[in-house]
């Protein structure tokens, strides 16, 4: 039987949308703060939302969790698949055709059916749980985006990747020539603003919300010999 794990080949999962919108208040920004780049209906920011999530203290919390359900989940995976071995090992044991024989190899069957089912069924869950966690800090992102946007009167603020460009790598030259921003001027970058006031707002990182990502992805029972 091939050899496989339970997740390798799972769909990246996009963690937001280009581009997030907020509401345009009245006020023209507070003192003390960068002035921001003006657009023809008003000023804009930039946020990148990739390094909010490498940063987000309590995302990484939750998706370590996730992990670790995910490496029981491949063991129990394993020990199934030693079980059947076993079994199947255990066919030479009774004479082809005999009801031994017969009902052990139905045995392997039903044992192997049940495992390609539940492996199905974990996967299913671990990407609902995947998203749910993305979608909650995402979610907490866009609030907390939208505070800063109405309190310096920005009426867009836009996703960007600040990750430097290595004028000697290839993939991040093709990297900057396909991005959609081409320049900025200084001070429309509110990440660390995000994540500062992140920090300060949800301390307990290590909390997951009630109802909401505390689910553990579980593992099967055995089935009955």
């Amino acid at each position: 039987m091939t050899k496989y794990r339970l997740f390798a080949a799972a769909a990246a999962l996009v963690l937001a949308a280009t581009c997030l919108a907020v509401p345009a208040p009245a006020q023209q920004g507070i003192p003390g703060q960068p002035v921001m780049q003006q657009g023809p209906a008003g000023p804009i920011g930039l946020i990148d939302v990739k390094r909010v999530f490498e940063n987000h203290g309590r995302f990484k919390e939750m998706m370590d969790g996730l992990d670790r359900d995910i490496q029981n989940i491949e063991q129990w995976i394993k020990s199934e698949r030693d079980t059947i071995r076993k079994m199947n090992e255990g066919l030479k044991d009774f004479k082809a055709g005999t009801p031994e024989y017969k009902q052990l190899e139905q045995q392997v069957a039903e044992r192997l059916s049940r495992l390609q089912a539940q492996v199905q069924i974990q996967q299913k869950e671990v990407f609902e749980k995947k998203a749910k966690i993305h979608y909650i800090v995402l979610t907490e992102v866009r609030q907390e985006v939208a505070s800063i946007a109405a309190a310096r009167g920005l009426v867009a603020v836009m996703q960007f990747d600040s990750t430097p460009i290595d004028r000697e790598n290839p993939e991040d030259m093709v990297r900057d020539l396909n991005s959609l921003l081409v320049w900025h001027a200084p001070g429309v970058d509110i990440t660390q603003e995000v994540l500062g006031n992140l920090a300060r707002r949800m301390p307990n990182y290590g909390q997951a919300p009630t109802g909401s990502s505390g689910n553990r992805v579980g593992i099967p029972a055995p089935p009955q010999r």
